[in-house]
């Protein structure tokens, strides 16, 4: 039985992850102007966290090992310090052995006692603390209380292993019994007998920091709550970043003004409610995630704005003057809508703080002055810090900045960037949409392109080649297997039109070539977005067609006529969605018209071609049916055709 339990949650935080099940939803930035250029940088709780400095610890937290979902797991933790400790206070590997088979029977127990005195191969200290645990797992709290009562009755030489767990598990005997104030006593107890040099095995002196901060959070007392799971986080405990997460939530939504007095007074809880309140910020919304995972709503303070404003005016009461606090204060008044006093903050913030200038160049955009912030951003990606501690701002510095170089026309720079940031859709966009054919076969050749991207955007580069009639210089930019494809393709091509050959070997050509291009249309010559949607595998997404989208894009850095110019023209002709479906059909039947009636040929073909197009476009198949009535009323599909009035079911 492990003697530990946990102080408040042990739920991983939630507030970054990315949750696999779903539709497809594609992250881009370029098509949502101000509400990209303008939004808040986020945060990370654990970050800040992190960067606190927090004074070396007391006490050394034990790992415990991680079952399925991220879950410690206590019993392994204490059953292999338990053995560890028994080693080491001499015990045999035969006394070690009979003990383990001891712990696994079922429910631990009553078997036990049917021996006659079945401990006394343990040291005394392990055998009165297992007989207490037994108990405590039956619920007997008298008996468990008496069993690690006598362990620390022994003479402190004979308790050297056992001393901190009697204590801690005394205070948690006295947690069932409802002894609340005996609890802290004990736990307290536990630290102290840790620090005068007994074995601390479980890392038990810094649970008991947790176990004691749960009384104070029980009662909402927020700050020495606060102040005691900062203790047991400092000591590598990570039990206790959930319960600093529930404890700052708490002292958000107490309406007690002297709550955030208190803490914005001290650096350590200081940071932990900012840090709760820039991370609530960061999760407006989670739809019905809440439903499934209750325990990521906001339900202690549902009004952030006010909370933020609240902790604002404490903040300034406090007359802090501390540079290394300053950016999250001025990130704080940022998601307030306080913009004078983000700006205040930052003067006193870091010069060369990435934060801090991110949030520098967001009101220099708020005041138009496009210039300045553009300086600042371009500088910001020169970087390799992390605004804020947190990686997705990153990406998200980059494409604000390929927004301000796409309004000035600076294409290229664009796409290097929304390269660089995985914007990939709005890469494509700027690759497809805006550059030339010419201008993306220099960039190609040119620069070098980020990790999967380049692939991509060669493929991409390739089949805009092989669209617009180039597919000789497509090859070279094509992955092996689709350059062979497309080898295979066009020789089909050539000789289907090659005038000099006969009508039937033409036509089988043609119908070679529709084929090749019915099955890898998409990978040959479809678009990356729209109408074939390529970056998803021709998945719909939807939702309209990014280049709409970033046509309603308004605010301070909107697409220029030059952009809309180039965007408008149109990709793929047809301009229909899987274009090369049509394609196809068209030149099946090219080939339809070489081959003889009533062969089988024909009737394969004009079935084949006209299932491509039939389920999305009935009047586009509609010549394949009518055809195969009309040429094959000989076959045994054309009769069945005629009988139907439609494609025969094969």
């Amino acid at each position: 039985m492990s003697p530990r339990l946990l102080n408040l949650s042990a739920l991983a935080s939630l507030a970054t992850t990315a949750f696999a099940c779903g539709p497809f939803f594609p992250s881009t930035i370029i098509d949502r102007g101000d509400a990209s250029l303008l939004s808040s940088p986020v945060a990370s709780f654990r970050k800040i966290l992190d960067s606190l400095g927090l004074p070396p610890p007391e006490f050394k937290a034990v790992p415990s090992p991680v079952v399925a979902y991220h879950d410690p797991d206590y019993a392994a933790q204490t059953l292999s310090a338990e053995l560890a400790d028994l080693r080491a206070a001499g015990a045999s590997e035969a006394v070690i052995a009979r003990h383990l088979q001891r712990r696994r029977l079922p429910k631990a127990s009553d078997d036990i006692y049917r021996e006659p005195d079945p401990l006394t191969d343990l040291p005394r200290e392990f055998a009165l603390y297992f007989t207490g645990a037994l108990a405590f797992r039956k619920d007997d709290l008298p008996a468990a209380r008496a069993a690690f009562d006598a362990v620390l009755a022994l003479p402190a030489a004979e308790r050297r292993y056992k001393t901190t767990w009697a204590a801690y598990m005394l205070g948690q005997v006295a947690t069932r019994s409802g002894e609340k104030e005996k609890a802290v006593e004990w736990f307290s107890k536990t630290r102290e007998f840790a620090r005068t040099g007994f074995v601390d095995s479980s890392g038990l002196a810094a649970a008991s920091l947790g176990e004691e901060a749960r009384f104070l959070y029980n009662r909402k007392d927020w700050f020495p709550a606060c102040e005691l799971y900062l203790r047991q986080y400092a000591t590598g405990d990570l039990t206790a970043f959930s319960s600093l997460r529930f404890t700052a939530a708490g002292a958000i939504s107490d309406a007690n003004p002297d709550v955030f007095t208190r803490f914005a007074r001290q650096p350590g809880p200081r940071a932990v409610v900012t840090a709760r309140l820039l991370e609530r910020y960061a999760n407006p919304s989670l739809g019905n995630l809440g439903e499934i995972y209750p325990f990521l709503l906001d339900d202690e303070s549902p009004d952030r704005d006010s909370a933020l404003r609240r902790w604002l005016t404490a903040l300034e009461k406090a007359t802090l003057t501390d540079s290394r606090e300053a950016s999250l204060f001025a990130l704080a008044a940022y998601q307030a809508g306080a913009f004078a006093d983000s700006a205040r903050w930052l003067k006193l913030a870091p010069s060369a703080d990435a934060g801090s200038n991110w949030l520098r160049a967001k009101l220099a955009l708020r005041d138009g002055r496009i210039d300045d912030a553009t300086a600042l951003l371009s500088a910001l990606v020169q970087q390799s810090a992390e605004p804020f501690g947190t990686s997705a701002n990153v990406p998200q510095i980059q494409g604000e900045l390929a927004q301000l170089r796409l309004a000035r026309h600076d294409y290229t720079d664009a796409l290097r960037l929304l390269l660089r940031s995985d914007y990939w859709e709005d890469a494509a966009y700027v690759a497809e949409r805006v550059l030339t054919l010419d201008e993306l076969k220099t960039f190609v050749s040119t620069e070098t392109i980020p990790g999967d991207h380049g692939p991509r955007l060669k493929n991409l580069l390739a089949r805009r080649l092989v669209r617009a009639g180039r597919p000789s210089e497509a090859s070279a930019y094509f992955q092996k297997d689709y350059a062979a494809i497309l080898a295979a393709f066009t020789t089909a091509l050539k000789a289907g039109n090659d005038a000099t050959r006969p009508a039937v070997a033409r036509g089988l050509s043609l119908a070679r070539a529709a084929t090749l291009l019915r099955e890898s249309g998409l990978e040959l010559q479809g678009t990356e977005l729209e109408p074939d949607y390529a970056y998803s595998d021709g998945g719909y997404p939807g939702r309209p067609s990014f280049l709409s989208i970033r046509n309603k894009a308004t605010g301070l850095a909107p697409p220029s006529d030059d952009e809309v110019s180039r965007a408008i023209i149109v990709p793929a002709t047809p301009n229909r969605r899987f274009h090369y479906r049509y394609l196809a059909a068209d030149l099946a039947w090219e080939a339809a018209q070489l081959l003889p009636d009533n062969s089988t040929e024909l009737v394969t073909l004009l079935m084949e071609a006209g299932g491509w197009i039939k389920a999305r476009d009935p009047q586009a198949a509609d010549r394949f049916y009518k055809a195969l009535v009309n040429r094959c009323p000989d076959t045994d599909l054309g009769r069945a055709a005629r009988a139907k009035r439609w494609f025969p079911d094969t």
